[in-house]
């Protein structure tokens, strides 16, 4: 009986100690786990060279899960959402129903730099007015300058936009990354105002490429992790 007792009372012991994971370079195929004191960063090790952005693809933390020997990660709470702030300078401007939008951004910056006439971004605009079959209608079209002009039907009178930014698949690095996002709805200060510079200073490449988790579970087995089916070997 007491021997059972001891057998019993090592295995409760066993199930509950803690995770032994040690903090270094894990390495796989296609990517790199760095750990270190609960926070992680993950490397890309595919198109760091070739890439328009850069080749660190995620970072936040992770926290131990005794049960079954696993480890919980989650990436920065500011990238873990679909919309981005944006500052608005609104304006009017002589001109007979015209709206004006210049939507600026670092890769419209980069686009400018480089004299590069390969777009991968474009435009919605979602207006909130008193003419709301117009709404809907431009709700489809598709904007591929970041300066836009909307002839509007007379009379029309503007209470709030925001404006959504796509970017073309074969421009992301991963399927489980966001190609979508919008910014907040802005409410017009003067009802009378007709031209709009939308800036959105953190969107640029590496937002878009920034690979999100939440509560995504890796396993820990001896000097390697196991993500995805793929095996990360830790660097001695």
């Amino acid at each position: 009986m007491y021997k059972l007792l001891f057998i019993s009372l090592g295995f409760i012991l066993f199930s509950c100690s803690s995770i032994n994971v040690e903090d270094g370079l894990y390495n796989g195929k296609y990517y790199s786990f760095l750990l270190k004191d609960s926070n992680y960063l993950i490397y890309d090790n595919i198109n760091s060279e070739n890439s328009i952005c850069c080749d660190t693809l995620s970072w936040g933390n992770f926290r131990k899960i005794n049960k079954n020997n696993f480890l919980e990660f989650k990436s920065d709470e500011k990238f873990n959402k679909e919309f981005v702030y944006s500052e608005v300078i609104e304006e009017k401007v002589k001109s007979n129903n015209i709206l004006y939008f210049k939507i600026v951004n670092p890769i419209e910056d980069r686009y400018i730099n480089n004299n590069d006439s390969r777009r991968d971004v474009y435009y919605k605009i979602f207006l909130f007015s008193d003419k709301s079959s117009f709404d809907v209608k431009l709700a489809s079209q598709k904007f591929y300058s970041n300066t836009i002009q909307i002839n509007i039907p007379e009379g029309l009178k503007l209470d709030s936009f925001y404006i959504e930014v796509y970017i073309n698949n074969d421009a992301l690095i991963s399927n489980r990354i966001i190609n979508k996002f919008s910014t907040l709805d802005y409410s017009l200060k003067d009802e009378k105002s007709n031209s709009f510079l939308i800036n959105i200073d953190n969107l640029d490449y590496n937002y878009f490429n920034f690979l999100r988790l939440d509560k995504d579970y890796i396993k820990v087995e001896k000097d390697k992790l196991i993500w995805n089916n793929q095996e990360f070997k830790l660097e001695k």
